[in-house]
Order: structure tokens, then sequence, then C-alpha cells
């Protein structure tokens, strides 16, 4: 997988537009799918139709997608030690965007990734796909075992809790939806629900 980081000026759904066209124009080959959290500017009509524009998938969670959480820590930290250390240099008018470059070119080329025992690039090299894929496989967590669900199930849907909402608040939407659709897609299992508008996750559901 190789990491691209694209500055944008804000979230509105305009600026994300913008970012995520300049990311696939420097992506080697288009990503079939864009898997992401529940962003408002994403959830939008606009970003929507930019995706199947381009014949690309769009997944949303409402959780965080947890390899895109450990890159972004990866990141600041590598651009904070840079920022430090340029400051201890006195050296004070270089941006934060300036640092993208150098950051993503140690990332992808030379750090290893703990799941696939490969730098970035290499595990994109067909020679090591293979091995990057049973490395993934071996080392994936398992803690978390779901009842199974089967078409006909009654299930209730997380929903995002607001920042002013109290801790007792439940997190799941009120009532509950039926499996109607049992899909694979991408080694990925997506249910279908009756009166709802996208497909859900395992984990953004709950059996009842």
């Amino acid at each position: 997988m190789l990491y691209i980081v694209v500055p944008i000026k804000s979230k509105n759904p305009a600026d994300v537009i913008a970012g995520t066209m300049e990311g696939l124009e420097k992506m080697r080959a288009k990503p079939k799918l864009i898997y992401t959290d529940d962003e408002g500017s994403i959830s939008g009509a606009d970003f929507k139709q930019l995706v199947e524009d381009e014949g690309i998938e769009l997944y949303r969670t409402r959780g965080h997608p947890a390899f895109a959480e450990r890159f972004i820590r990866t990141f600041k930290d590598k651009l904070f030690k840079r920022v430090d250390n340029d400051e201890k240099k006195g050296t004070t008018n270089i941006q934060w965007i300036d640092y993208i470059t150098k950051i993503l070119l140690t990332y992808n080329n030379k750090d290893v990734h703990s799941a696939t025992g490969l730098t970035p690039n290499e595990a994109r090299e067909e020679r090591n796909e293979f091995k990057a894929k049973l490395n993934v496989s071996v080392k994936a967590k398992k803690e978390i075992i779901y009842p199974s669900l089967e078409v006909g199930d009654r299930v209730k849907i997380m929903r995002k809790k607001a920042i002013t909402e109290k801790e007792r608040t439940s997190h799941w939407l009120k009532g509950y939806y039926v499996v109607q659709e049992i899909a694979e897609k991408l080694n990925q299992t997506y249910y279908k629900l009756t009166d709802y508008p996208r497909l859900l996750m395992r984990h953004e559901i709950l059996k009842i």
C-alpha cells in the first residue's frame, strides 16, 4: 500500500473533493474503493457523485479505520520531530506541508510495516504480494467474535453520538432493522438492511 498525504484547506466539501482528486492523480493506480469514517463532507451527495464518476465504491463506517489511524499517528510523530529539530537549529520559516514529501519518501521506502514485514513500496510489488498477504493474515487480531448473522435476523445500528450527549445515552439507533442481504466484497462482509440506504459492516450492527 502506497501512502499519500494531500493537505486540504478545510473540511468544506469542495476542499475535500479537490484534495481527493489530487490524491487520486498522485496514485499509480485508481483504488477499487474508498473506506472512510462518517465525516460530514464525505457523506454528502457531491462526494458520492465524485466516486461514482471515477468508478470507485465508497464505504463509510461510524468507527475509525484502524490502519488509517495508525498511519496518521506515525506521520504526525515524524512531522513533529522534523519541526522540533529545525526549530532547535533556528529554522522557523518552513510550513508543515513542506515536510510531506520527505516524510513519505522515508515511510514508503525505508519503514518496514509491522503487519506485512515489508516497506509499503515493497509490499506493492507483484513478487511480494503472497508474502505480504500471508504476513497480514498471520498477524491479524481476531479477538472480537461477533454472533453470526443470517438474512432475516433483526439488528440495531450503531450511531455517532454528539459531543454534547450524556454518557448514558445509547450508542444504537432506536428501533430495529432486518438483514436483507449479505455480500462479500474484497474479503470483507457487508450487510444490506431493510429501509436503510447503505451497506454496513459487522461492527456497526448489533444482533438482537
